[in-house]
């Protein structure tokens, strides 16, 4: 299973980023099989998609690293292709966990200043996750 990483501090947008990657995902005719909010934030998720032949899993929660970890285990027994998945840089293991396999990437995602500057940084960041796909 090829894991792509969004990794960055605290607050710097990568849940909002991953959301993005997965409603261009769903627009692309991805189809949910089992989408579940994750932690306290409506916002982040675990699910995956169905597309083109491929099972994209895709957690949007970064901040628990053994979250993190769960789920490659468990998205890897589910025999997904690709699993997406948010981190942030203070956790070491799941980077060394990711970065253990070289056709890994891993995606910084640093704070923007401005809204305009922070919304730029998602499309470009959004682009390079699904080229890797």
């Amino acid at each position: 299973m090829k894991i792509i990483m969004l990794l960055g501090p605290s607050n710097c947008g990568k849940t909002t980023t991953l959301n993005l990657v997965y409603d261009d995902l769903k627009s692309q005719g991805g189809v949910s099989t089992c989408k579940q909010q994750e932690g306290g934030n409506p916002n982040d998720f675990s699910d995956i998609i169905k597309l083109n032949g491929k099972l994209i899993a895709i957690l949007t929660m970064g901040d628990y690293a053994y979250r993190i970890i769960d789920c490659i285990q468990d998205f890897e027994l589910k025999n997904c292709d690709i699993f997406i998945t948010a981190c942030n840089d203070r956790f070491v293991k799941p980077q060394r966990l990711v970065s253990s396999d070289p056709n890994n990437p891993i995606i910084h995602k640093i704070p923007q200043l401005t809204i305009a500057s922070q919304s730029h940084d998602n499309a470009m960041i959004v682009h390079q996750i699904l080229t890797l796909i």
